[in-house]
């Protein structure tokens, strides 16, 4: 990307999507991103995310093998967590191989 422009970040406390995303960015990302931090208060999924970090160091795969914590909290649909390099990742060249696909002509 040559256009840092394409990606910001919102101000604390104004309402909408944490990262702004244009749509140049959007066509392959396209997800809506909302950012949280607390200094203790993911304990439990960051140890959930270790976990799994270890098991997936400790597997002999010869193809390398991303993580991924599954939590879920009881009233709650689970939800899918993954270190933000790997979402990058794994989201990314699949959405640019899909638009390349999209692009083929038959």
């Amino acid at each position: 990307m040559d256009d840092p422009s394409l990606i910001q970040s919102q101000k604390m406390s104004c309402h909408g999507e944490d990262i702004i995303l244009k749509e140049k960015i959007r066509e392959d990302l396209p997800v809506s991103i909302e950012c949280k931090t607390s200094a203790t208060g993911f304990s439990r999924t960051y140890a959930t995310m270790d976990q799994a970090i270890r098991q997936t160091e400790a597997l002999a795969a010869s193809k390398p093998v991303t993580p991924i914590g599954i939590i879920q909290q009881d009233g709650h649909e689970p939800l899918a967590v993954v270190r933000f390099e790997d979402f990058i990742n794994i989201f990314l060249p699949s959405q640019s191989n899909q638009r390349e696909d999209d692009h083929e002509i038959h």
